[in-house]
């Protein structure tokens, strides 16, 4: 039988004080809540007058654990004593309750440090953006993988791509006011539902470059069918040098001129008038952790429906990845409406450029856990 702390350990709370916020605003450390074994208990040092509201926070855990709540028992060391049957571990953030007083009672002490800021949370915070670092928080807390590569995908989407197109939303949506956003298949399959969430805008356009570069009378047609209002429209795209962009405008100037891309490496400025929201020296990795779970476009028929790539390209690998990704993506998307963040999206621009350049370039972290997914794109485009 092993023992727990209960608050910022199986779970943390979205005002970032667990334990004063409501039951229902604890949310699990899902990694040290799958530790917890039928037989555990869970041991806190919390006001004996609330117990019963401890005891409700881990019934909403879905556990059944018996829960001990004491007033100070494990910092003072005497609560060891007190139980019918002494743990062999126990598991808990605070140094001196759930470290130095187990051991000293012969109960093998593990610290946990999981619910402190990351590097990447800690910096939201400096930038100004506290209440979206206690989302990505809460989305990193509440998803969990053992396999590592999974889990470094889980919080290269939670730390790092959520708050990045966070960003890219709340500027391309001050940039263009108007107009039916189309967002590039396949690099925009999570940037558009983070838009359509946060702001209701945005649809997903099938496309390619060889979509785009080799376009007939079909695709101008399915690409045109996206301004049914007549407000014109703007294509955006996730990054590249806006080349094949260029090039669909070429044919109709008017209706597939207005473009925009999220990330421009500084080596493309030149190349094509497409503007970019943001632009420095290259960053890896980002297009890979916005791969989608289809196919290549390579046009549309009649009735403007997608003409896949005639070839699978996916593994089983690559196919597992991809929807750990979107999940832990689609799971910080879900948490949008559980944080006021409003004074983020009233920032100026500047701490938006800022806070894409730190983050951007830390894409890199996550090469290894990304890699087949490069090599996957590298197999669809030998067209």
């Amino acid at each position: 039988m092993n023992s727990f702390d209960l608050f910022r350990t199986l779970v943390h709370a979205r005002n970032g004080n667990p334990g004063e916020d409501s039951i229902e605003n604890h949310y699990p450390i899902a990694e040290n809540v799958t530790k917890v074994g039928p037989d555990d208990i869970i041991v806190s040092d919390y006001e004996t007058h609330r117990a019963d509201k401890a005891v409700a926070i881990v019934r909403n855990l879905g556990l059944s654990n018996q829960v001990t709540v004491t007033d100070g028992g494990k910092h003072q060391g005497w609560v060891w004593d007190k139980l019918l049957v002494k743990p062999q571990t126990h598991t808990g953030d605070h140094y001196r309750s759930d470290v130095e007083s187990p051991n000293q009672n012969y109960i093998k002490g593990i610290h946990c440090t999981q619910h402190n800021y990351t590097e990447a949370e800690q910096k939201l915070v400096e930038l100004g953006f506290k209440n979206l670092a206690l989302l990505c928080r809460e989305a990193r807390l509440t998803t969990w993988s053992d396999d590592p590569k999974h889990r470094a995908i889980q919080v290269c989407q939670t730390n790092y791509n959520f708050p990045v197109l966070f960003m890219a939303s709340v500027l391309l949506n001050r940039k263009n006011p108007t107009g039916n956003l189309i967002f590039s298949a396949r690099d925009c399959f999570m940037w558009v539902r983070l838009m359509q969430a946060m702001y209701g805008r945005g649809e997903y356009w099938y496309t390619s470059c060889h979509a785009r570069i080799n376009a007939d009378a079909n695709y101008e047609q399915y690409t045109q069918s996206f301004d049914l209002a007549g407000e014109g429209i703007v294509l955006v795209d996730l990054s590249g040098s806006g080349g094949s962009f260029t090039k669909l405008a070429e044919k109709n100037r008017v209706l597939f001129g207005n473009s925009v891309l999220m990330y421009k490496p500084l080596r493309f400025n030149a190349s094509n008038s497409v503007p970019a929201l943001f632009q420095s020296q290259d960053v890896w990795r980002l297009e890979q952790c916005n791969r989608a779970p289809h196919q290549k476009c390579m046009g549309v028929d009649g009735a403007g429906q997608p003409i896949w790539l005639d070839r699978q390209c996916a593994t089983a690998e690559t196919s597992n990845l991809i929807e750990a990704q979107v999940k832990a993506f689609g799971r910080a998307v879900s948490l949008l409406d559980r944080y006021e963040l409003r004074p983020e999206k009233s920032l100026a621009d500047v701490a938006y450029t800022a806070g894409m350049d730190w983050l951007l370039h830390r894409y890199i972290k996550f090469a290894d856990a990304v890699e087949p997914l490069r090599q996957l794109d590298i197999a669809e485009d030998k067209e």
